[in-house]
């Protein structure tokens, strides 16, 4: 079975994400709620307060990440 987190970006700061990854158990989906109000645009520099979407992606999916882990995210912007 997998561990379920529930995230919401609303107010987060952008650091904690990669805290966030670090932490997480093997085997864990993880569902960002709101991704887009941590992330800036793809292929735009982020807004102060947000992460690069290239940077996201690498902390999502990189060495951060255990195992097994699964990321489900929501947006309010899907283009």
């Amino acid at each position: 079975g997998y561990n379920v987190a529930m995230v919401s970006t609303t107010g987060r700061d952008p650091l904690s994400l990669r805290d966030l990854m670090a932490c997480l158990a093997p085997r864990t989906l993880v569902v960002f709620e709101d991704l887009d109000a941590l992330v800036g645009p793809r292929g735009e520099p982020a807004p102060d307060g947000m992460i690069p979407f290239s940077e996201a992606l690498a902390i999502l999916d990189g060495t951060l990440s255990p195992e097994g882990t699964v990321v489900v995210a929501t947006t309010n912007h899907p283009e």
